[in-house]
Order: structure tokens, then sequence, then C-alpha cells
């Protein structure tokens, strides 16, 4: 009982991974915060095998910090749910059905300061002077954020 009350527990603490595109970067960092789809919340995944299937770029975030600041639900966008405040997705097709046992998704309410972000995390696809000119700009905006990289999926 002692090992599950301990996974779960690890669970909640899990960090947690925004993936997104190259292109939106850097008005991120200049912005402060990752901004919420037009429905008002920030997807994120406790999964960093899902964020580096989505994109080549993907933030980890610090679950425990951003928990005490911000509303954090359970969504389940594969099998048609959604949180109370957005309508219900029915497009699987857009999604790859492999990640879909391999990933817990939530969501989080407003926006998400960048101090909550310990992390960016760029594909070795990305070219040099790509990986540099968002290392300049994560050094000007946010420089407590590590730059790593990961292979592409």
């Amino acid at each position: 009982m002692q090992r599950f009350k301990t996974f779960i527990a690890e669970q909640s603490r899990a960090p947690l991974y925004h993936a997104t595109h190259t292109d939106n970067v850097h008005d991120t960092l200049k912005a402060g915060k990752i901004d919420p789809s037009e429905n008002g919340h920030v997807s994120v995944s406790r999964s960093e095998h899902y964020a580096k299937g989505w994109s080549k770029v993907h933030w980890k975030i610090d679950h425990d910090k951003l928990k005490h600041h911000s509303k954090i639900q359970p969504t389940d966008w594969y099998m048609g749910g959604s949180h109370k405040n957005s309508p219900a997705r029915h497009d699987d097709n857009e999604r790859d059905t492999s990640l879909r046992r391999h990933e817990s998704e939530e969501s989080v309410k407003g926006p998400i300061p960048l101090k909550h972000v310990t992390h960016l995390s760029l594909s070795s696809d990305h070219t040099r002077e790509e990986k540099r000119k968002i290392g300049k700009h994560v050094a000007q905006y946010a420089p407590h954020i590590k730059i790593v990289s990961h292979k592409s999926n």
C-alpha cells in the first residue's frame, strides 16, 4: 500500500509539459506567459513523450509551483470530453492515436506565467541558428529557464 501512495504522491508532483510551435517561442517569452487558447485554458501533459511527439518545442513546467497559483484539472480530449467551459471534441483524427494510452492530459485555466517554467526543450532538428536565436531570447526575457535538447520522435 505504501508504494501505491508514494506513486500517487509522485504523480501529483510530476512536471507538466506544454508543446508549442517554434514560431510561438519569441512571443511567449516576450509576453512572460504561455497564453491560453480560445477556450481560456492551456493544455498540458504529464507525458514528455507526448510533448516531443506533438512539436519540436515544449516547455517543462513545475507542477508544484503552478498548482498553488492556477487551477489544474484533468481533461479527456481523446474521448470527446472536455472541461466544462469548452465544447466537446470529436475530431480525434488530428491526434496520434498511438499516444492515447501514454498520455495524461490536463488543462490550466488562464495563462501560465513563465516563472513556473523550468526548461525549454528544443528538438535536435533545429538548426544552430534557430537554437542561437531562441537562446538569445531566453537570456533576454527569462534567464531562469534552462534550454535542453531532445531527439525527435
